[in-house]
């Protein structure tokens, strides 16, 4: 019976012992289900972070599109005005040019129909005096007429050479030569 007492102690004592363990092992798979529980909710509000950023992320790229979208709509309006721009500054420039082209011909047919006019004058008078020397016999007379003939041909010329010069220079020449 010792013997069976023994044996029943050793038996009591690994019981004792199995059951130590079954409690530490309880104890462990406790810790681990708790431990599990809060690995749980940290990896159920790290996935919850994780589709909030996503859909910050999907915001930015959507704003950030618009943006682009924007500036690039801008750019082409900005282009589109300069050319606008400049269209409008060379149609300006040409309608100037015009203008004062209309103005120097206008100036040019003005001076050539003064011109023309002291010529015929200048001719009428010719003509009269030739008429009044056909009358005049005194030599002295005749030369003071002839004087003053020579005073009003040289002013013609001078108006002519000017008028020519002036044309010539409207006309694109560079420089206006005495003829």
């Amino acid at each position: 019976m010792r013997r069976a007492h023994g044996k029943t102690q050793v038996l009591g004592s690994k019981m004792e012992s199995v059951v130590q363990q079954v409690e530490s092992l309880k104890s462990v798979v406790d810790g681990l289900e708790s431990s599990l529980g809060i690995t749980r909710v940290e990896l159920e509000g790290a996935v919850s972070r994780m589709k909030r950023g996503e859909v910050e992320t999907r915001r930015v790229e959507e704003a950030l599109q618009k943006l682009q979208n924007d500036l690039l709509r801008d750019l082409s309006e900005g282009i589109k005005e300069v050319k606008e721009a400049r269209e409008w500054d060379f149609s300006s420039l040409e309608k100037t040019v015009e203008e004062r082209l209309a103005e120097v011909s206008q100036s040019v047919k003005a001076s050539v129909t003064e011109f023309t006019e002291a010529q015929g004058e200048a001719q009428r008078e010719l003509a009269d005096l030739k008429a009044r020397l056909g009358d005049i016999e005194d030599p002295a007379l005749i030369k003071q007429e002839l004087s003053a003939i020579v005073d009003v041909v040289a002013e013609i010329r001078t108006t002519k050479q000017d008028s020519d010069c002036f044309i010539r220079v409207t006309q694109g020449a560079d420089i206006c030569r005495e003829v």
